[in-house]
């Protein structure tokens, strides 16, 4: 439960407005495309690429959850380890670890390390000559703290980001904050959560342009009763309604006159662009089908004639004995796609130093 010094601290009847003051201030700071640290918004798990790759409110026994909303770390989590590898293309990997623990005095806490590797490339002079080689990566290691008052969490994550391309370095601290609520009979809960709230420390250069992709993220999950399927939707960018980019340079079609007719922005396009959702077919706690649809990856990668699949995602998850292993394809164009491969194990008990309320005692898988 919340602890009394830590709300005197925080002064938690005036988080409402921190939390708008943080939204309205970062809102005008971004612009799509020109935000740095984008790998810290890849869905890296298979889990959150199977169900569309936006996902705050999902309170089960999934480790790799958290990192999309520390409130979501909960007491089925706790002596969970998790590793997760997402081959890209040209030798592109990201890989990431989370652990989530409990402490009598101080609660439930979870960890995370995320590193993506762009592997080698050459390195030439400015007529293309090979100098040599160099390597670059990106990483974040984050560390996150749940409180759970009757049916509501808080979380707080805080995460240490660099950057490496040859001899440059780039430096950054940011923060996620995140709320959710649990139905205390059903299978239901809501999330927000408010991402990458932060500063960029050292940049690559003087003159470099860097910003954190700051984002607002809400969403919820639902399983019917009677019904093995857990439904979940997520709506991506709350902090700002326009997110389309429509290529000025792309020709338009020609009306009868022979005159070209570019392409213009519709209402049902722009909102569409924020919703992502997401279904699990749930046989038993040992096994589960995933599947996505991400509206906003489908508009932006898709081919004039072709999408395959685009947007789209499938996966599944098996149970064997004390490890979990999970499997994710995700279309992202007509090349091709992506896979996440993900496993995890328990290497302790679930601590019993707080009690769950009563939802989390219904089937999360």
């Amino acid at each position: 439960m919340f602890r009394l010094d830590l709300c005197t601290m925080l002064k938690l009847k005036n988080l409402p407005f921190v939390v708008l003051s943080l939204i309205v201030s970062y809102s005008h700071a971004q612009i799509g495309g020109v935000a740095s640290y984008d790998f810290l918004n890849l869905p890296n798990n298979a889990r959150l690429a199977g169900i569309g790759g936006v996902n705050v409110s999902h309170r089960g026994d999934d480790v790799n959850m958290w990192t999309t909303n520390p409130a979501v770390i909960n007491e089925e989590q706790t002596g969970r380890l998790a590793v997760n590898v997402q081959p890209y293309y040209a030798g592109i990997v990201n890989n990431t670890v989370n652990y989530a623990w409990s402490r009598p005095k101080s609660g439930l806490w979870a960890a995370s390390l995320n590193y993506l590797s762009y592997g080698t490339m050459d390195k030439t002079d400015p007529t293309g000559n090979v100098l040599g080689t160099f390597s670059a990566s990106d990483y974040a290691l984050s560390i996150g703290k749940s409180f759970t008052q009757e049916n509501y969490r808080l979380g707080l994550s805080v995460k240490w980001i660099g950057s490496q391309v040859d001899e440059f370095r780039s430096y950054a601290i940011a923060a996620d904050i995140g709320g959710l609520f649990v139905h205390p009979d059903k299978d239901l809960a809501f999330g927000l959560a408010i991402r990458n709230v932060g500063a960029v420390l050292q940049k690559f250069t003087p003159e470099s342009d860097m910003n954190l992709p700051f984002q607002v993220v809400a969403g919820g999950s639902f399983k019917p009763e009677n019904m093995p399927v857990r439904f979940s939707g997520g709506i991506q960018y709350l902090n700002r309604y326009d997110i389309t980019y429509l290529d000025p340079n792309k020709p338009g079609q020609l009306d009868a006159n022979g005159e070209e007719i570019k392409e213009e922005k519709t209402i049902v396009d722009i909102i569409g662009r924020h919703f992502v959702f997401g279904a699990e077919l749930v046989f038993s706690k040992n096994f589960n089908i995933r599947a996505g649809y991400n509206y906003l990856r489908r508009r932006e990668l898709r081919l004039e004639e072709r999408s395959g699949g685009a947007g789209f995602s499938i996966g599944a998850f098996v149970r064997i004995k004390r490890f979990d292993f999970g499997f994710t394809r995700a279309f992202y164009h007509v090349a091709g796609g992506t896979s996440v491969i993900s496993v995890t194990t328990r290497l302790s008990k679930a601590s019993s130093t707080a009690a769950p309320s009563g939802a989390d005692n219904l089937p999360l898988n």
